[in-house]
């Protein structure tokens, strides 16, 4: 992944990131193309979407956790050159109804042939990689966003890791909100090879200008 100018695009975006000041000029619209519910928020998707936007040749996006689908389906939807695969067991569910056959529905309808769907706990994908249908995709990015107890959320940074190419992006959602996260991700980074890029923690809780807060951690970034 290409974490310098990832690094350098997000920072010309805002003018203030820690408080998500986006400049007027920054053009990120999607509001009338999805309409299912967000569970997130405009600069959270436009950080992915950058993210993606910046993987290196071969690289996927990799989104543990897609819910209802717009933190894998926004970013795809912007970056229709670059894999992005979502894994969910979709075991809960709101309003009745599937969460999976509503991500399906947009994936069709939105024609993205760039997105891979798989039903399963992280730790069944995770522990198989390399996937046998494919050559061995390197994740550039990860958006983390699944159980978010202190446990499985160590688990599954140990785990990601083997499947993070050397260059990388581990995005944490849900640091100012779940302790569970925030306490699993203090523990794991100092020996992980990861540094933190950015904390963006919730400011607003009306506005929720980070939604709940993310942490940004980066491999291979020159010094």
């Amino acid at each position: 992944m290409k974490v310098e100018k990832f690094k350098k695009d997000i920072e010309g975006s805002f003018t203030d990131l820690k408080k998500g000041k986006m400049k007027k000029k920054v053009k990120f619209n999607y509001e009338d193309k999805f309409t299912m519910p967000m569970w997130t928020c405009r600069n959270v998707l436009y950080l992915i979407s950058q993210a993606v936007k910046n993987l290196g040749e071969g690289e996927s996006y990799l989104n543990y956790g897609v819910w209802q689908g717009a933190t894998l389906l926004i970013p795809a939807y912007f970056n229709k050159d670059k894999r992005c695969d979502g894994v969910d067991n979709f075991l809960s569910s709101h309003w009745g109804g599937s969460n999976e056959d509503r991500v399906r529905g947009s994936i069709a309808g939105h024609d993205l042939k760039n997105v891979n769907l798989y039903v399963k706990h992280y730790r069944d994908f995770l522990s198989a990689y390399p996937l046998p249908a494919s050559s061995n995709p390197k994740y550039g990015v990860a958006f983390m966003d699944g159980d978010h107890t202190y446990e499985l959320t160590l688990d599954a940074l140990n785990l990601v890791v083997p499947c993070m190419a050397e260059k990388s992006v581990i995005i944490l959602d849900d640091i100012s909100e779940e302790e569970g996260v925030k306490k699993a991700m203090k523990e794991w980074l100092p020996e992980s090879g990861y540094k933190m890029l950015w904390e963006l923690p919730l400011v607003d809780k009306e506005k929720k200008i980070w939604w709940s807060g993310i942490s940004v951690l980066q491999r291979g970034m020159k010094e």
